[in-house]
């Protein structure tokens, strides 16, 4: 198993999908733009965080048991 292999496995078992997700693609895109490893650090954190808290708030409007869904278009 590569390092890569293993740190996507746990990262998983961690609970950090979307990390696993996109640090190979986020450190390619680091490398080629000279970023530090602590900003390659933050946008993989930051990255994560977004995930978790739309995943948050989607569970949250789910849990609701709202009568339906509205949207702007239908008033």
């Amino acid at each position: 198993m590569t390092e890569s292999e293993s740190l996507k496995a746990n990262l998983g078992r961690l609970g950090l999908k979307r990390m696993a997700e996109v640090f190979e693609n986020e450190a390619d895109r680091a490398v080629q733009l000279k970023t530090s490893y602590s900003g390659y650090l933050s946008r993989i954190v930051e990255e994560e965080l977004l995930a978790k808290t739309g995943r948050s708030v989607d569970c949250r409007i789910k849990n609701a048991h709202f009568p339906y869904g509205k949207t702007l278009e239908s008033f």
